[in-house]
């Protein structure tokens, strides 16, 4: 998740916060620290991204304009 994020933002000229970029990113950086976690299990991080990416994707309207219009 963490690379993909990261080539999705490369892929964009003028990455925009607020996107689906924003929401891949809070997804991959979720993933990443649970697992990081002791006894971490591949359910557990996948549980992890899709909560992060829920709760970014309902704050997308407070960071793009034409989103909260």
């Amino acid at each position: 998740l963490r690379h993909a994020s990261d080539a999705a933002y490369a892929a964009v000229g003028d990455p925009v916060e607020g996107t689906m970029l924003t929401v891949g990113r809070a997804a991959a950086e979720a993933a990443t620290e649970r697992a990081g976690r002791p006894a971490a299990r591949a359910r557990d991080v996948f549980a992890a991204a899709a909560e992060a990416a829920r709760a970014a994707l309902a704050r997308t309207p407070e960071q793009l304009a034409v989103l909260r219009d």
